[in-house]
């Protein structure tokens, strides 16, 4: 039978998997946790100025003698501890959501829960927490290319930031952009890192998930699919980032807009969100034209922030079935499904010829003694 393209096969089913609202709260909890709140919180963020980080490093990190100061030093321990809580925390809540959106789109595919008893509820199945732990290790390897182009970019923004503050070559640009022009090719680095990451972390969870493989034979596995098949591993990058940025960005701008207007009028006399619920402003205060405006533009910023937040966890499901179906195409047998067991339950599951003869066994479940285990 002749193989699905990758339109039909990946984008069109995509597309379908966008009508599924019913997976966009759990979505949305995966991209939360993984650090998607920096992206929902940027619109309303005030990054801090030059004067204002050289005004807390002078009174909170180093005492006159140059040395750091207690606070600074429990800050940086407390900082490191609240961030491997959140590497591994929200790595393990990502992984659970991984296993639900991928088990969602695999039954699916096969006709509805009746027909593609997938996952990891069956007797003798792999336990839970031994799937999350293999799902959190295999994507913080796939990590590894990131963290090394951000440390790089790290140690080239601060250097150029030193250069700029000692020897200013252009008074006229703020600090920070001239710090980051300068640091430009290691920011394309990290970018160029941050999509590979993405591509190769996804595919390696699918082959975890889809093809039952070891972690080493995911990572080797999805690494081999990415240099064999560029061009379809490459379109579904593009349709996953792309679809995702068409959704979230304008929500998001709209919610800077507001917010930024909203703080001028507020900075001219308003005050602030709670004065505005508060009632129209009294005698001497700017005027009710003024005040209608700034209410609008409050109801504006919260009604965007909110669609943002919904239309993140439509990307985020979006992305992740786009993955799964393109992981799909890349099993050793792509004419088994998630969950599919043999006609007879009796009899043993149909064997996997891509897999040295082995039967092919749903997400998570562990081979049987029959199977050889």
């Amino acid at each position: 039978m002749r193989r699905e393209g990758w339109a039909a096969a990946v984008l069109l089913r995509g597309v379908d998997r966008l009508g599924q609202p019913e997976l966009w709260p759990i979505a949305l909890l995966g991209f939360l946790v993984r650090g998607g709140f920096l992206v929902v919180v940027l619109p309303i963020v005030v990054l801090p100025t030059p004067v204002g980080l050289f005004a807390f490093a002078g009174l909170h990190v180093l005492t006159i003698a140059g040395d750091p100061t207690p606070q600074f030093v429990i800050g940086v321990a407390v900082t490191v501890v609240v961030f491997l809580v959140w590497l591994i925390g929200g790595g393990l809540i990502g992984a659970a959501v991984d296993v639900e959106l991928v088990r969602a789109v695999a039954e699916a595919g096969e006709g509805g829960p009746g027909t593609a008893r997938g996952g990891l509820a069956p007797s003798g199945s792999e336990p839970r927490g031994r799937l999350l732990t293999r799902l959190l290790a295999a994507r913080l390897v796939t990590l590894l290319p990131l963290a090394a182009a951000l440390g790089w970019w790290g140690m080239r923004i601060g250097a150029a930031a030193y250069q700029e503050l000692t020897v200013p070559l252009d008074l006229a640009t703020p600090v920070v952009v001239r710090a980051f022009l300068d640091a430009i090719d290691a920011a394309i680095l990290v970018g160029v890192a941050w999509l590979f990451v993405e591509a190769y972390g996804s595919l390696v969870v699918r082959r975890l998930l889809l093809d039952d493989s070891s972690v080493g034979g995911a990572l080797a596995g999805s690494f081999r699919d990415l240099v064999t098949a560029p061009v379809s591993s490459l379109l579904t990058l593009l349709a996953a980032e792309t679809g995702s940025l068409l959704l979230i960005a304008p929500a998001l701008a709209a919610a800077a807009v507001a917010w930024d207007r909203f703080g001028y009028l507020a900075r001219a006399g308003i005050g602030s969100p709670i004065d505005l619920v508060a009632g129209p402003p009294a005698a001497g205060a700017p005027g009710p034209l003024t005040f209608w405006v700034a209410l609008l533009l409050l109801c504006l910023l919260v009604g965007s922030w909110l669609g943002a937040l919904a239309l993140a966890g439509a990307a985020s499901s979006w992305r992740s079935a786009l993955w799964t179906l393109e992981g799909r195409r890349r099993t050793r047998s792509p004419e088994l499904r998630i969950g599919e067991r043999a006609a007879d339950a009796g009899d043993d599951p149909a064997p996997d010829a891509g897999n040295g003869g082995a039967p092919h066994r749903p997400i998570g479940t562990a081979p049987t003694r029959r199977e050889g285990a």
